[in-house]
């Protein structure tokens, strides 16, 4: 039974990962907006950092909410795991409660690039992806 649900919280980490990754490469990290190299190659104009300083604010609350959320959520989860007789419909809910969790995290990141492409623009953020892609082939290549 154990490995049962081993398998399943396996199978249901692989499913969701490529999305995780997904959702990670779409945008870099941080304030790139503020880099004064990006933000020129971009044409980005004072309104359009403004609006995305406070978007960034915005979202990094609720990610962190979120994320704090989840945390509990994978807690529970091992703490029901790590018991001598495990209560498989309870280890069941838990574990769909912390799926739950992550996907709200994976959501609020993916709203954040639909917000960043909505304020740049098509041909920016097609930019800033292209400049991002390249930045990290060039870092592959060099491990």
């Amino acid at each position: 039974m154990i490995k049962k649900i081993l398998g399943g919280m396996l199978c249901v980490t692989l499913l969701l990962l490529p999305v995780a990754v997904l959702c990670g490469q779409d945008l870099p990290g941080g304030k790139w907006w503020r880099v004064p190299r990006i933000a020129e190659s971009l044409g980005l104009n004072q309104d359009q950092i403004q609006q995305l300083d406070r978007e960034f604010v915005r979202s990094r609350r609720n990610m962190f909410e979120l994320k704090s959320n989840m945390e509990r959520e994978r807690f529970e989860l091992d703490n029901l795991m790590e018991k001598n007789n495990i209560d498989e419909a309870a280890t069941m809910r838990q574990l769909k409660r912390f799926q739950e969790s992550r996907s709200l995290l994976a959501k609020e990141k993916f709203k954040f690039v639909i917000k960043v492409k909505g304020i740049i623009g098509n041909k920016s953020f097609k930019k800033l992806k292209k400049f991002y892609e390249k930045r990290r082939l060039g870092k592959e290549k060099k491990q």
